[in-house]
């Protein structure tokens, strides 16, 4: 725990320094979007930051869903913390004015601890999606990760299970709404 705490603090210190000297930065939140009828959080936003030399280039530091459950059953008290950090690139080719196609690689993990339970799920993704310009500071997209992730878990002690999925529209679609912050003058 104490070495993915370590990692996530130095993640963010590097990113947030090499940020500093950008001349595009945009920050946002970031939601699954989905057809249908969906279980679970209504909305489950989720921090994201990117930041570059222009709109066209950007690189993103995402912050997946971070919670801490607690429960109580029969007597027998269980808990849980989850969170994830993913980092990537983010390339953005201008259809016209308001549309742009994006694309880009993205790595990272999700990181789960209970009291008798760890699992660690490494993942790279690539994201399709399209960005619209709402004005000069808004912009919303949509992107569609293809994903390769490995998952190990630790049961009592006894690391016991791992498993490896490759998916093409397996998980649920990002929906992102970013304000670009200017730089002062």
């Amino acid at each position: 725990m104490k070495y993915v705490l370590r990692l996530s603090l130095i993640c963010v210190f590097i990113c947030s320094s090499v940020s500093m000297r950008a001349q595009h930065r945009e920050i946002g939140a970031m939601t699954n979007s989905a057809m249908g009828i969906m279980y679970g959080p209504m909305f489950d936003i989720r921090p994201i930051l990117k930041w570059g030399q222009d709109f066209k280039s950007v690189h993103r530091l995402r912050i997946d869903r971070t919670y801490m459950n607690f429960n109580n059953y029969q007597g027998v008290g269980y808990m849980n913390l989850s969170t994830g950090i993913y980092l990537g690139h983010e390339w953005r080719k201008s259809i016209n004015d308001k549309f742009s196609f994006v694309h880009g690689p993205e790595i990272g993990t999700f990181y789960s601890l209970g009291i008798d339970y760890l699992s660690i799920s490494p993942s790279t993704r690539y994201l399709f999606g399209a960005l619209y310009r709402i004005n000069e500071q808004f912009i919303i997209s949509i992107e569609t990760p293809l994903n390769f992730a490995i998952n190990f878990s630790k049961f009592q002690g006894v690391w016991n299970g791992n498993s490896m999925s490759v998916g093409m529209f397996t998980e649920s679609n990002l929906l992102t709404l970013s304000y670009i912050i200017k730089p002062k003058k």
